[in-house]
């Protein structure tokens, strides 16, 4: 099983853990202590959903180390050689980036755009958002404070 067949199968056995929980295994999570009663043993699926959980944590951990080495490398043998190991890292499963991407030209526009949980477009320029605050999103505090008075000078009309 490779490593997207590995995360596309924990997903699926959180989602059907969710399903098959009781309200009253739901209701004990809610309560002060309810986690002292609950025994995640007795769920169905209990040793798939750990091995599926010791999967990624084995995944987070090997791209971690493999982000160490890459800075190891870089100091001893320079950037290049460095960023060899993201590359390789990268394409082995199919996972370069678009170099032609609409915020390819950024890092850190490219970040925000295609992180798992993306804030949205930037309410003045649309470019990809790395702020929030009172329900607004932003690319930069400038843009931020303009979307709130905006929201003022809406609400005073």
């Amino acid at each position: 099983m490779n490593k997207d067949e590995y995360i596309e199968e924990a997903r699926r056995l959180i989602a059907h853990a969710v399903e098959i929980m009781t309200p009253e295994q739901v209701g004990q999570w809610e309560g002060v202590g309810a986690w002292q009663e609950f025994e995640p043993e007795q769920t169905p699926d209990y040793e798939k959903l750990k091995e599926g959980y010791a999967e990624l944590d084995k995944i987070v951990h090997n791209l971690t180390v493999g982000m160490q080495a890459a800075l190891i490398d870089a100091h001893h043998n320079g950037d290049k050689s460095g960023m060899m190991w993201i590359y390789n890292a990268l394409e082995g499963p199919g996972n370069l980036p678009d170099i032609n991407d609409k915020w390819s030209c950024d890092a850190n526009d490219y970040w925000l755009a295609h992180k798992t949980d993306p804030m949205g477009p930037c309410e003045v320029c649309g470019k990809p958002s790395g702020i929030m605050s009172g329900g607004h999103v932003a690319c930069c505090r400038e843009h931020l404070d303009a979307a709130k008075q905006q929201m003022r000078i809406d609400e005073a009309l």
